[in-house]
């Protein structure tokens, strides 16, 4: 039995055979997907990132608002028990809180001198940084507004159209065709 007569692919394919694996074909699919890839996940993992920093920020606002409420919570405490105990410190809050003063109690004012306020130090919250690997990637990149890229507006509409566009051309042209001739060398 001669293979070429009956149709077998284990030999050289022809020229116009519509049906004939190309080398190229494959190497152009997945060039196509890869760009396709390269357009598609930064338009999904970005928005994605970019509402994970918030959440985690949002969590360290709120843990350092969880932190001060307690430590109000024990001062009141504290203060609580020391009126309940000593019959001075109900005055000397009453006069600090209310600016209650005794008939004939002196009240000394020194010019130039600002009433001294407590005031909270605020710190900055922690940025929420990517991993090492991925810092070290996104440094390689040239400055550029990849918020407004990838993350809003029309540019990031524009780049997942034309990525799914690659996907699809990946599939039209060079997707694998079903092989319509039979394998063995046997016809029907």
């Amino acid at each position: 039995m001669d293979t070429q007569e009956h149709g077998s692919t284990d030999g050289p394919a022809e020229a116009g055979d519509p049906g004939a694996p190309t080398g190229g074909g494959s190497l152009m699919f997945w060039l196509l997907i890869g760009l396709a890839a390269i357009g598609f996940v930064p338009c999904i993992v970005l928005p994605i990132w970019r509402d994970y920093q918030a959440l985690a920020l949002a969590a360290q606002a709120e843990e350092r608002l969880v932190a001060e409420l307690r430590a109000d919570v024990q001062r009141q405490k504290r203060t609580l028990e020391a009126i309940r105990t000593d019959p001075a410190a109900g005055v000397r809050l009453a006069q600090r809180e209310l600016a209650y003063y005794r008939p004939g109690q002196l009240e000394v004012h020194v010019p130039g001198v600002p009433a001294v306020k407590a005031t909270a130090v605020v710190q900055p919250l922690e940025p929420v940084e990517p991993p090492a690997s991925v810092a070290r990637l996104l440094g390689r990149l040239p400055a550029a507004n990849y918020d407004r890229i990838f993350c809003r507006g029309p540019t990031r509409t524009v780049i997942m159209l034309l990525a799914g566009g690659l996907v699809v051309s990946a599939f039209v042209l060079y997707s694998p065709r079903p092989d319509t001739r039979r394998r063995g060398g046997q016809a029907d």
